[in-house]
């Protein structure tokens, strides 16, 4: 009987835990796009795939191990890379 009541927790849990991811995934993808606009520059970054564009003609992109910065005429963005977990 402790062996039935053992494996029906156990498949309980893995239904809760599965539930719980589809419902975080799900989450992400509704998330939406971050947009920067200025005479200069335009940055549009989908939260969900992580993707940014950039549009710039007159501006300066540098990537580093720090994260990326943006310079323009009238626009200065610095975006600090995320810590790995």
């Amino acid at each position: 009987m402790q062996t039935r009541q053992l494996l029906i927790f156990i498949a309980l849990s893995l239904i809760a835990v599965v539930a719980v991811m589809a419902a975080v995934s799900a989450f992400r993808r509704t998330e939406p796009p971050v947009q920067v606009q200025a005479p200069a520059a335009s940055v549009d970054t989908d939260k969900s795939t992580g993707k940014t564009t950039i549009d710039a003609p007159y501006a300066h992109i540098e990537k580093d191990n720090s994260g990326t910065k943006i310079e323009a005429p009238g626009v200065k963005i610095e975006v600090p890379k995320s810590p790995n977990p």
